[in-house]
């Protein structure tokens, strides 16, 4: 009997688990100890969320005598998240015995900074720390609230934005940044600007050629969401996936076909595909049209014609002048044309325009492919 894709891939992360949570740490064998003092065992489990990543997946912990040993993914809750747990999730019970968890505010007693200096973290009471944190609020408050930044981490998958947004809003201060700021905003600002909204995942199920640009859904921190899962239900049912990234990496190596290119040069080749998909007639003009920019006009400074209410402008075929998008409207996407005096382009002709210099030759040049 064959042995399919699916199968190793749930025996492997089974046997993961298993020799994962078969370590025993002294921390866990303590909190064991200590759970003994009950003759009988008491097994119950509760449902959770782990928070080591921003998937906040579902999952069951099993506790005996009050002691974590074992942590399993709820998976009733969703089709694709919680398939199975990655390594973070499994290691949530070494976390809640580790002897060094942050359980209390920490306060630095050295002011000096460096590699080779001890910050001489020691713990206060929440009373001291709100009270620190108070005094220099109202500091800075009096000297320029705009000195202050507001900076989180993941935390903020457990709070929300709406606290930290009217907090920095009423104190005076526009310095609001969390981790994606330097994770995944430029991919949320390209998908607002293009079409209004940002958070759009790839359609995994209705797709037949899955084109990837180095992103290692396989391997990645988030590993345990969706994608991995609907990637290969789809390329059992016959999805082509091609990797093109500069080395072998796991998810190249699970490919239809790698493509190396040379580090730094993948937009290149995304621009000359561009650069042959419009020279050839093959671009969704009913798609461009109604779901992105594409056909709204733009100046000679790269910004937006817009009319006295803000609205983008477009060029209307019918009644052959500059309109705001509706239904009644059939945009262009290509020329050239004068409003009260100045030259306009759709965004897709300016993009076209744009793309004059690339080639298959040049691409294949530079980019190594």
């Amino acid at each position: 009997m064959g042995l399919s894709r699916r199968d190793f891939l749930k025996s492997a992360s089974i046997v993961g688990a298993i020799a994962a949570l078969g370590v025993k740490l002294p921390m866990i064998a303590a909190a064991a100890k200590r759970g003994k003092r009950n003759a009988a065992t008491t097994s119950r489990y509760f449902k959770s969320t782990c928070a080591h990543c921003v998937n906040f997946c579902g999952i069951n912990v099993k506790m005996e005598n009050n002691v974590i040993r074992a942590i399993y993914p709820d998976a009733a809750r969703a089709e694709y998240y919680n398939v199975g747990i990655c390594p973070k999730g499994v290691s949530g019970l070494f976390n809640t015995y580790n002897p060094y968890r942050i359980k209390a505010p920490l306060k630095r007693t050295n002011p000096k900074k460096g590699l080779d200096q001890d910050p001489g973290w020691v713990e206060i009471s929440w009373d001291e720390a709100f009270k620190t944190i108070t005094d220099r609020l109202k500091k800075i408050k009096q000297d320029d609230p705009r000195k202050l930044i507001w900076q989180h981490g993941h935390g903020k998958y457990l709070i929300g934005d709406k606290f930290p947004k009217a907090f920095c809003k009423a104190f005076g201060t526009p310095n609001l940044v969390h981790r994606t700021t330097v994770c995944e905003a430029a991919r949320h600002v390209a998908d607002e600007l293009t079409w209004g909204y940002h958070g759009f995942l790839p359609d995994i199920q209705h797709c037949n050629l899955l084109l990837n640009f180095g992103a290692n859904y396989f391997e990645g921190e988030q590993w345990a969401r969706w994608l991995d899962h609907a990637t290969t239900d789809a390329k059992e049912r016959g999805m082509k996936v091609v990797v093109i990234e500069p080395r072998m990496s796991h998810c190249a190596a699970k490919a239809d076909e790698w493509i190396p290119i040379r580090p730094g040069k993948d937009v290149l080749l995304i621009l000359g595909m561009a650069k042959v998909l419009i020279e050839e007639g093959l671009i969704d003009k009913a798609f461009l049209i109604h779901y992105t920019n594409a056909p709204v006009l733009v100046g000679k400074d790269g910004r937006f014609l817009r009319n006295k209410d803000r609205l983008p402008l477009v060029w209307d075929s019918v009644t052959r002048r500059a309109r705001p998008f509706s239904n009644d409207v059939a945009p262009v996407l290509t020329g050239k044309y004068t409003i009260n005096g100045k030259r306009y382009r759709p965004a897709f002709q300016v993009f076209a325009d744009s793309l004059k210099d690339i080639s298959p030759a040049y691409v294949e040049k530079h980019a190594g492919i």
